[in-house]
């Protein structure tokens, strides 16, 4: 047995450091040389004591308060996390936990390494200034020369009824061809799953700005809140900790969240307007009542641009107010003299 047999079954009605049971406490190996699963249930479904973490948050809470230049949000864990998985363990599956209180935590300096990362791959390719070595990333995260202006918090796990912990699983399917014993893998190998824990909920992140120089309260805080949103999106987007291939570690707020769906839900319209554009645009356009959709030209649509015989044309149009150039319409060909090759009137129907 791997567990102490002096040591006592873990209690789930007493306050534990989780931490400390993962590290040292262990498990009972079953038969075939598995940790037993049931000590990942016991040790996901153990009480915190919430009376002494709550008192260190909330004195970190008071002290980001305390700070004019200190910016935070609270974001949630999309699915799972998990971070840690190398870190030796007896269960051979890490995790990384707050040493002091047994809870979940995002060490300040991964998410730091994460942003600057991010910042030089994503924001960079848009604007050098962002790239590593540009005037904007020095100024946020330092050089050889000189010290970031940004300070980012360790992420605390927001404090709830429901354990943070839920048991996950690896499979492996093919160890004898991963342990050298098979020269290939096959379908006929036996799967072996592999218990680990991961994170669920919500975490508080904070940044914030330290300028070296006398800078107004006002500029400092902008560059924390353009930090704080730099680490979201490289946060929602790539992710933090182990398995982010698979999707694990994805956190963002609901803010974030509802902006991004807004954004599907235009990206989607957009494109739903596009085709009617373009159906409407191959549809026959010969003779007075024709409809077919066009480009507005001039303000309020005293001109729109329609598309005849391949050919961009701008044709006189009745004034309909609140359009702009540029806006796609629907028009109604209403004047369309005989033997004319276009129309010498339109009308909007609708706008696109």
């Amino acid at each position: 047995m791997s567990k102490r047999s002096c040591l006592p079954a873990v209690d789930n009605a007493v306050d534990a450091n989780v931490g400390l049971l993962l590290d040292k406490f262990s498990s009972v190996k079953n038969s075939t040389g598995q940790s037993n699963v049931n000590f990942f249930n016991e040790v996901a479904s153990q009480k915190t004591d919430s009376s002494f973490y709550d008192a260190a948050y909330q004195r970190w809470l008071k002290s980001l308060k305390a700070s004019d230049t200190a910016v935070s949000r609270d974001l949630i864990v999309q699915g799972r996390l998990v971070s840690g998985l190398g870190i030796a363990n007896p269960m051979e599956t890490g995790l990384t936990l707050h040493h002091t209180y047994g809870t979940p935590w995002l060490p300040a300096s991964g998410l730091k390494g994460l942003a600057a990362h991010y910042c030089s791959q994503v924001w960079g390719a848009e604007d050098p200034r962002f790239s590593a070595g540009g005037e904007f990333y020095e100024l946020m995260f330092g050089s050889k020369n000189r010290s970031g202006a940004l300070v980012f918090h360790d992420g605390w796990w927001i404090l709830e009824q429901k354990s943070p912990f839920a048991l996950d699983v690896i499979t492996v399917h093919h160890q004898d061809y991963y342990g050298g014993k098979m020269d290939k893998p096959t379908d006929f190998d036996t799967p072996i799953p592999v218990q680990f824990l991961s994170i669920r909920g919500k975490f508080k992140v904070a940044v914030q700005c330290l300028f070296e120089s006398e800078e107004s309260c006002e500029i400092t805080k902008k560059w924390a809140d353009l930090g704080l949103s730099l680490l979201e999106e490289a946060l929602a987007t790539w992710g933090f900790g182990s398995k982010g291939n698979a999707g694990y570690g994805r956190l963002q707020s609901k803010e974030y969240a509802d902006a991004e769906e807004k954004k599907r839900e235009e990206a989607i319209a957009a494109e739903k307007k596009q085709e009617e554009f373009q159906k409407l645009a191959n549809s026959p356009f010969r003779r007075k009542g024709d409809m077919t959709s066009g480009i507005v030209f001039e303000e309020n649509a005293t001109k729109v641009c329609v598309f005849i015989n391949g050919q961009e044309v701008p044709i006189p149009c009745k004034k309909y107010n609140g359009l702009h150039k540029g806006d796609k319409v629907q028009v109604k060909a209403v004047d369309w003299p005989n033997k004319k090759p276009q129309p010498m009137m339109l009308e909007v129907f609708k706008p696109l």
